[in-house]
């Protein structure tokens, strides 16, 4: 389910990563019993929808008798899902070009995560291997799994916290004395060490975070964004901050990505400076380097020329989709 498609699906006109969707739903219902209701909002995502129907008839038809594979825990605690909602990436394409402010996906953002793993430099984690180093993240790790979501302003307090709960959970040896208070510290000594462990990786990886969160573009550019989704597409400061980052050789995606971000909240450019744009990526970049990118997206619309009135203020209005009460990103301190 982590394979990218949305190149093949709505540049390429390739489907067929559908079937690889539905033959994991059906996968998925091996573990968790057949889902009742599968729903889907989009061309693709119905598409799925009717796939693993037929694929269900498929398998009746020729009287394949349901196999059952080894489920994980928490599929035993739970053998049912009561109904799925699949939704087409093209539903909302505003998330995907904000910049991530949770603790994951800075991760992501910095590092790079995939399939569950991240590799790491040695010297993020302060170790002397030329090797790089592979650290497992998914929720299996009970500290990942409580500060993946957060936002990165909040994660200092709470590292602090926990590393001081650890700390006081190591002091408790100096108070065991009987054998029953030693047999108690004892039980506790293994997740006091699992914890330390995982602690002490999540402070080396906060602390070259901050870096990035720090650096004053990346603090322009979420003003931009900001003024952004305030304001339904580029305000002039907007557009300052985009030409700013061109001009100084910023990447291509990150670059095409905030290009983007204006163009779908403000229903398009004007032709005039959507133009203009082209001609200063051109400049800057090379016309070898940014052609077919641009070609690629108009084509998906997410570069376009404003041809109506931009629908996402009323679109906020009424789902409210923009959260103004949270905290800014903040320096990390250890």
């Amino acid at each position: 389910l982590e394979r990218p498609c949305f190149r093949a699906l709505y540049l390429d006109g390739d489907h067929s990563a559908l079937y690889s969707v539905a033959a994991s739903i059906l996968q998925l219902e091996q573990l968790y019993d057949p889902i009742p209701a599968i729903r889907g909002k989009g061309a693709c995502a119905q598409q799925v929808a009717r796939l693993v129907k037929q694929m269900r008839q498929l398998d009746s038809a020729r009287a394949r008798p349901p196999t059952r594979r080894d489920a994980p825990d928490g599929a035993r605690r739970c053998r049912r899902i009561g109904r799925m909602l699949l939704l087409d990436r093209v539903c909302d394409m505003v998330t995907p070009l904000l910049t991530e402010l949770t603790y994951e996906g800075l991760v992501h953002s910095v590092f790079g995560i995939r399939h569950g793993h991240v590799d790491l430099d040695p010297s993020v984690l302060g170790l002397s291997s030329t090797r790089l180093v592979k650290r497992e993240l998914n929720s299996s790790d009970a500290l990942y799994a409580q500060i993946r979501n957060r936002n990165f302003g909040d994660l200092g307090p709470l590292l602090r916290k926990l590393s001081h709960d650890v700390s006081e959970g190591y002091e408790e040896r100096h108070t065991a004395h009987t054998v029953y208070q030693i047999r108690d510290f004892m039980r506790k000594l293994s997740k006091l060490q699992s914890t330390h462990k995982s602690l002490s990786m999540h402070v080396h990886l906060a602390q070259r975070i901050q870096l990035y969160t720090s650096a004053a573009d990346f603090h322009a550019r979420i003003s931009a964004e900001q003024e952004a989704l305030a304001n339904a597409g580029a305000t002039f400061d907007g557009e300052a901050a985009l030409e700013d980052a061109i001009g100084r050789g910023a990447p291509l995606s990150s670059v095409l990505r905030l290009a983007c971000l204006f163009s779908v909240l403000g229903n398009g450019f004007k032709e005039k400076k959507l133009a203009a744009l082209h001609s200063e990526l051109v400049a800057q970049y090379g016309y070898a380097a940014v052609a077919l990118t641009l070609s690629a997206l108009h084509k998906v619309g997410l570069l376009r020329r404003a041809d109506a009135r931009s629908s996402w203020p009323a679109l906020r209005k009424a789902l409210d989709l923009v959260a103004d009460d949270v905290h800014e990103v903040q320096g990390f301190e250890q």
